[in-house]
């Protein structure tokens, strides 16, 4: 049973939508979101100022409890890459993204997302995931 929730930015993606902002704004009051520091490079790329990457960074610690990188989230995401291969899933996700489900692994976390790529390493057993909502249901 996992501990939290990992929300990708493809769940960030699409959370102006109700029915994914319902879903997500409990989970973010009650302290349940977490982050990771390539999600935090990838949201943080919006900035578009030097006072907004501080406003968007000081927001997202505000926001979601941390879990660091290691050497282990290393090498699950290079066992995941594997995975993925042995079974003719050659570019599945990309390499942030396979960092990203080694860490939600890693730490006993739900990975919330909104792409395939995470529901195939579900399907393969690898990863505890859940989509926001039905992928492809969202424009």
């Amino acid at each position: 049973m996992s501990t939290g929730w990992l929300l990708d930015t493809s769940a960030l993606a699409v959370a102006r939508h109700p029915e994914v902002l319902g879903g997500l704004g409990p989970m973010l009051r009650a302290g349940l979101l977490y982050t990771c520091p390539v999600l935090d490079i990838e949201a943080l790329a919006a900035a578009r100022s030097p006072q907004s990457h501080r406003r968007l960074a000081e927001e997202r610690r505000d926001a979601y409890r941390a879990v660091p990188l290691s050497a282990a989230v290393g090498q699950r995401a290079l066992r995941l890459q594997a995975g993925l291969t042995r079974r003719a899933h050659y570019q599945a996700l990309d390499p942030n993204d396979l960092i990203v489900a080694a860490t939600a692994i890693e730490h006993d976390l739900t990975l919330l997302h909104y792409q395939r790529g995470f529901e195939l390493l579900g399907e393969l057993g690898e990863l505890d995931q859940r989509p926001v909502a039905a992928l492809g249901s969202l424009s």
